[in-house]
């Protein structure tokens, strides 16, 4: 074969190999998205606090050990619009009307 007929074969080879060391090192990125879960972080002195979301039953604000929870605890919401009220003692201390984004985390202050 002479040198000019192995210039074409050459760069073609070329070609297809370099496509493929640049196919095989680029990345691809890919985002799962999480089920659309919003939550409430409530900051302040949680002792003997009850939360009431959207008019449902009061839930105390305890951790898994029956403890009071921590001021920095996460608590799940569906993103949207809710009612959130909080009562110590028997006695409303907070009525708030919110929104909740996808994924937001929304910082409420406890009154004392």
């Amino acid at each position: 074969m002479s040198t000019l007929n192995r210039r074409p074969c050459l760069l073609a080879l070329a070609v297809l190999v370099s496509s493929l060391l640049v196919s095989c090192w680029s990345q691809t990125s890919v985002h799962v998205q999480e089920e659309g879960l919003s939550y409430l972080r409530l900051k302040g002195d949680l002792a003997a606090v009850v939360l009431t979301l959207d008019g449902g039953e009061g839930l105390p604000l305890l951790n898994s050990e029956g403890e009071t929870a921590a001021s920095n605890t996460l608590w799940e919401v569906l993103p949207g619009r809710h009612l959130v009220e909080l009562h110590r003692a028997g006695e409303r201390i907070l009525r708030r009307d919110l929104f909740v984004g996808q994924g937001q985390v929304l910082e409420v202050a406890v009154p004392r």
